[in-house]
């Protein structure tokens, strides 16, 4: 457990803080308990979690953690070096099938890891071709793998 407060875990990318917030429902399947964390990021500083399962989750981002929280979409896969965001890694990632069905929004995105994310078009069916899914799976349990506050 994080145990300096709301900011401080905050400031530690290691530390997630269960707390609800805001965020684009347009393309998700999992509405259970809700994580933000701090990406080391900008912009995109805050990651959103929103848990299917312990193991299976959908990630969000956000340069505000009380404002909306977006899609994470990847320009040259199909959102596997997300995982990152979470403590995970590409080779431990399975990503939902559902991917190249995303629609056309707007939400963050990058094409491999360790890249800065941008803000602007996603989703196979608009204008872009940075695709995202409706989860991801990462290797990394929530809450029990990771410290929270």
């Amino acid at each position: 457990m994080c145990k300096d407060g709301i900011a401080f875990c905050l400031a530690d990318p290691n530390c997630f803080l269960q707390m609800n917030f805001t965020f684009d429902d347009s393309y998700n399947v999992c509405y259970g308990d809700m994580y933000i964390k701090n990406s080391t990021f900008n912009p995109g500083k805050y990651v959103g979690i929103i848990l299917c399962s312990p193991t299976r989750y959908h990630l969000f981002l956000s340069d505000d953690i009380y404002g909306m929280f977006y899609n994470i979409a990847d320009g040259s896969g199909s959102g596997e070096d997300h995982c990152e965001l979470v403590g995970g890694t590409t080779s431990t990632a399975i990503v939902s099938a559902d991917y190249k069905q995303s629609p056309g929004i707007k939400g963050y995105y990058r094409h491999s890891m360790n890249q800065p994310f941008k803000f602007g078009d996603i989703g196979e069916l608009g204008p872009s071709s940075n695709w995202f899914g409706t989860w991801l799976e990462c290797g990394v349990t929530i809450p029990d793998d990771v410290y929270v506050y």
